[in-house]
């Protein structure tokens, strides 16, 4: 006969464990013969298996006086089970536990297994006695989630609990097959697109298009093919850059259920999203660190720079108390106004912008209009070399939505942008040698047309001699549309 391990040892930190762990060890007591032994053997199997904590405890116990139906009652199985059940188990409430049973309904996502597991758990406490399949009954169908399910079983008059529990399997999985069922109709006229050979797939992505093509071909979306076909294209797996979970109709529904807007940020430049990036970071490093409650109460009362006060002070209007001496003073109530903790937080994120601007030469960008070629230039890439053009403006921020050489509809920060100059003939002009050595300087330079100089009627009178007029100098600028000065040597 196969040997039996005792159940690993209880952990005295969860005594509401107590029952599982009990009921484990009554099921090795009896697989491994061991209440065949004597009393004294089953009690020191007891505290063994239980650990070395559960000795004070044991010695805490007070045992009724010896008598001759039981000499010695410190090592009666029984009567040690119960007072550990006395030393573990807390009296219960039935009030309280019925309270609980009555108010538990099916949560969003859990499902109808769950649900009903949850009530006869509860119920267990209750002492609803031989009315205990009757409370489970209505209690299904008052807190199911789907009201359709919930008036079909109020219809029933002769409605059990194996009906109840039966109706409600069914429909949730008729509902999940309908959900996952697509159709797919193909035209009998139709003419094959191409004819290729499989393309391979980026040794990352594998693992991702093998479990995506088992499930279609689980739903009976596609099939299989194993012999040359007309009917075959080339399959280019890309990842998505906001995420699938981002985009999908599940997502859209939640959005509106709870009546939030979702912005995504520009596609190659997470700069954009930094705060929530940030954010991410500190929740992280809080929960890495050993205690993360201890943590997460000493970012609670930290004060935020911008702010003056901390998360507790907005949230309960004073300073919760932390492992840190302070005095009774600073834990007294000390309301805000939140319109002066707005303005404070306005003012510093203007302050951060005003001198991040100043320190890169930050500037705005002039607007795109649709239908403008531009050129493209992600950070990771060197010259502005790949054409675009301008569709229309994207409903995210400093986004444009813009239609590549391939033909491809692409989302893209301004940043990334750049508008192409339209080509004029520059002007010409008798003293234009001063902009010739800009030209050989290597800067793309755009002519911006010039006023026609007056005739020389309008010309005001003056001696010509003596004090001849400076000709003007086209203005000329860079592609980044900055003005190019000429040096100061030059006018000499």
């Amino acid at each position: 006969m196969a040997k039996f391990g005792p159940p690993e040892p209880f952990d005295f930190t969860q005594p509401a464990e107590w029952l599982t762990w009990r009921q484990r060890f009554s099921r090795f007591r009896v697989a491994s013969k061991l209440d065949k032994e004597s009393s004294e053997v089953q009690v020191n199997s007891l505290l063994y298996s239980m650990g070395r904590d559960a000795e004070p405890i044991y010695g805490s116990f007070v045992f009724p006086a010896a008598t001759e139906a039981m000499p010695h009652p410190e090592y009666d199985f029984d009567l040690v089970i119960q007072k550990f059940d006395e030393h573990f188990v807390p009296k219960r409430n039935v009030i309280h536990d019925r309270a609980c049973f009555h108010k538990r309904s099916q949560r969003a996502g859990e499902a109808v297994e769950a649900f009903v597991r949850s009530l006869y758990e509860l119920a267990q406490h209750c002492e609803f006695g031989a009315g205990k399949d009757e409370q489970i009954r209505d209690r299904i169908v008052i807190g199911i989630m789907d009201k359709e399910v919930s008036q079909k079983l109020q219809l029933e008059a002769d409605l059990t609990l194996e009906r109840a529990i039966q109706l409600a399997r069914q429909s949730e999985q008729v509902k999940q097959q309908s959900a996952e069922r697509v159709e797919i109709t193909v035209n009998e006229e139709a003419v094959p697109y191409s004819v290729n050979t499989p393309r391979r797939v980026p040794f990352p992505l594998l693992p991702k298009v093998e479990k995506e093509l088992k499930r279609m071909l689980t739903l009976n979306i596609i099939e299989e093919v194993t012999e040359p076909t007309d009917w075959c294209a080339p399959m280019v797996p890309a990842p998505k850059c906001n995420k699938d979970e981002f985009t999908s109709a599940e997502f859209k529904e939640f959005k509106q259920r709870y009546g939030f807007s979702h912005i995504t940020s520009s596609p190659h430049y997470p700069q954009s999203n930094g705060a929530a990036e940030r954010a991410v970071q500190t929740a992280k490093y809080i929960l890495k660190q050993p205690d993360p409650c201890l943590a997460l109460m000493g970012y609670r009362s930290t004060p935020i720079a911008a702010t003056g006060a901390s998360p507790a002070q907005l949230m309960t209007g004073r300073q919760i108390r932390t492992t840190v001496p302070v005095l009774e003073e600073a834990l007294l109530p000390r309301p805000f106004n939140p319109d002066h903790v707005y303005m404070k937080d306005a003012m510093a994120k203007g302050s951060y912008r005003f001198f991040y601007d100043r320190r890169h030469s930050a500037r705005t960008l002039p607007e795109l209009r649709p239908g403008q070629p531009v050129r493209v230039k992600l950070d990771g890439e060197k010259g502005w070399t790949t054409p675009a053009r301008v569709i229309s403006l994207s409903k995210e921020p400093r986004s444009y939505l813009v239609e590549m050489a391939n033909g491809n509809v692409t989302r893209r920060n301004s940043r990334h942008l750049q508008s192409v100059p339209e080509a004029e003939p520059p002007a010409e002009h008798p003293c234009a040698q001063p902009t010739a050595s800009l030209q050989d300087s290597g800067f793309p330079l755009t002519d911006v047309t010039v006023p026609p100089e007056p005739p020389a009627s309008q010309m005001p009178a003056g001696p010509s001699s003596a004090s001849p007029l400076a000709p003007s100098t086209p203005v000329r600028t860079t592609s980044r549309d900055r003005e190019i000065r000429v040096p100061l040597r030059f006018k000499d």
